[in-house]
């Protein structure tokens, strides 16, 4: 799964029952419990448009 700022892979890991994952192919862990490996992973698409409204305190200035 890529997006613009980050690659996410999702690999089987029979073992552990779940997916292990990995992001800009560095493997995801956590501060508790190591690395996640969640049995399902959802996938959403939605599309992006540009906003017709801004908040110009938001720009760097």
């Amino acid at each position: 799964m890529r997006y613009p700022a980050a690659r996410l892979t999702f690999t089987w890991a029979a073992g552990r029952g779940g997916r292990l994952v990995a992001m800009d192919g560095t493997p995801v862990h956590t501060t508790d419990s190591g690395r996640p490996a969640p049995p399902t992973v959802v996938v959403r698409r939605a599309r992006q448009s540009r906003a017709v409204h801004r908040d110009d305190r938001l720009r760097a200035g």
